[in-house]
């Protein structure tokens, strides 16, 4: 079973809002979000605690239900529309097995929205500490925040 956890990082603050697993077996975003602050002690100890919230199941899976959801999660970020979203945030999805960890950085455009940047994915040993992860991300993001026109 994967445990997903959605990171936007936007300035210097990271968002994670709760993945609720659809009855089809898709990842909703939604509230309660799970923020503080882009460095790597604060960011271990937020993924250890979204983790161990897991990923809820979502009994009922509609367009409407989806939207709400989501509807609320943006609001929590200070974002009015995923349009913004993707304009303002870094994307991060990192998903926990039992024999190892994922992350996968994206890229975005208005357009397009998020989408990954599959010669960015890391795998890592699922031994690997939270604190190496965060080091990871942390790193990633400020190099890319760098590379920015």
């Amino acid at each position: 079973m994967i445990t997903r956890i959605s990171l936007y990082l936007i300035d210097d603050k990271v968002h994670m809002p709760v993945e609720k697993r659809s009855s089809f077996g898709a990842f909703i975003m939604s509230d309660p979000v799970l923020e503080c602050q882009a460095d790597i002690q604060a960011l271990a100890s937020a993924l250890l605690e979204r983790i161990e919230y897991g990923n809820p199941q979502e009994g009922d899976t509609t367009k409407e239900i989806r939207n709400k959801h989501a509807k609320a999660a943006l609001s929590r970020i200070g974002i009015r529309s995923w349009k913004q979203l993707y304009a303002k945030a870094t994307y991060y999805a990192v998903d926990f097995k039992e024999d190892e960890i994922n992350i996968l950085p994206t890229g975005s455009s208005a357009k397009e929205g998020f989408f990954p940047l599959m010669e960015r994915k890391t795998v890592w040993n699922a031994s690997t500490t939270m604190k190496e992860i965060a080091q990871w991300i942390i790193d990633d993001y400020t190099s890319r925040q760098h590379s920015l026109p």
